[in-house]
């Protein structure tokens, strides 16, 4: 498990894909038991992303165009996260970061 896998979590409202963002020393430290993640949609997005969300698709391990929310952080326990999917890409990895920090107000 590392930063940005893409997996399944069984989040309250249903199981969705996810992206892990916790750092790899967190993701592979058996000593803790939760990562935070980020909650995709489970089915196909019918629209172009908000100013609150990325884009994934089957390059990122999903099955086709997926929303992903950037503005709320999970916390997941490691045994929980199923079906590994892949890896975001490195050109989203980069718009989902600057999203994350954006929205949620962690600049400078």
């Amino acid at each position: 498990m590392k930063q940005w896998d893409t997996s399944q979590w069984n989040f309250p409202h249903g199981p969705h894909p996810c992206v892990i963002i916790s750092p790899d020393a967190r993701c592979q430290n058996p000593a803790f038991e939760t990562v935070n993640i980020l909650a995709g949609q489970s089915h196909r997005a019918r629209r172009p992303a908000n100013a609150l969300e990325c884009l994934l698709d089957v390059e990122d391990g999903m099955e086709w165009e997926t929303l992903v929310r950037c503005d709320f952080i999970w916390v997941a326990k490691k045994s929980e996260l199923t079906r590994r999917r892949g890896a975001v890409t490195f050109d989203r990895r980069r718009d989902m970061g600057r999203k994350i920090i954006s929205v949620i107000g962690l600049y400078l």
